[in-house]
């Protein structure tokens, strides 16, 4: 009899969670996997603007980003590593999507300043937008829009805008991503 429970107790365990691994599969969405068209390592050039919101200064700009799943695939991280007017540009950001809330979203740091930057991401075919809030320090904040277009396997543009108040903007980077 004792056994009897037993056994009962481990087939509705076992049925349980194997309905559940099945459901959840069934229900996560796809949207992950967009994230992979940026696996890879790309070579970028760029100008950052006058005036822009970052407080950095304006110029050329060339880095080399490389973007890994991390373990999941729900997770990208981006490295960056570069030189710009008189500074080295390091970088790291983690994208990701929800499958909670159906959201991508983006933390991205300035590894040499101590900048944090997060917020918010949208995919429309082959545009991504992030919108971000960052912290330069001492109270200071920017609000950031970046649009990114995959033209090719091989190649994706970006344009980024700044604004203090989320209300006007003003350019502040803009460059063209090839893959290396």
């Amino acid at each position: 009899m004792k056994r009897n429970g037993v056994l009962s107790a481990l087939l509705v365990v076992l049925v349980s969670s194997t309905i559940h691994a099945q459901t959840s599969q069934a229900a996560w969405p796809t949207d992950p996997g967009k994230l992979a068209v940026f696996i890879g390592k790309w070579s970028v050039e760029g100008d950052v603007k006058e005036g822009n919101g970052y407080g950095a200064p304006a110029g050329r700009y060339t880095f080399t980003e490389k973007y890994e799943w991390r373990p999941g695939e729900f997770f990208v991280l981006m490295t960056r590593s570069g030189q710009g007017p008189g500074a080295e540009v390091r970088h790291s950001a983690l994208l990701s999507y929800s499958v909670t809330t159906r959201q991508y979203s983006s933390i991205a740091s300035d590894l040499m300043t101590g900048m944090l930057a997060s917020g918010t991401g949208t995919n429309e075919g082959d545009t991504w937008t992030f919108v971000n809030i960052g912290q330069l320090g001492a109270g200071r904040y920017f609000h950031e829009r970046c649009t990114l277009t995959v033209s090719s396997a091989t190649t994706y543009s970006v344009r980024c805008e700044t604004s203090p108040d989320a209300q006007t903007w003003s350019p502040s980077f803009e460059g063209k991503a090839t893959r290396s």
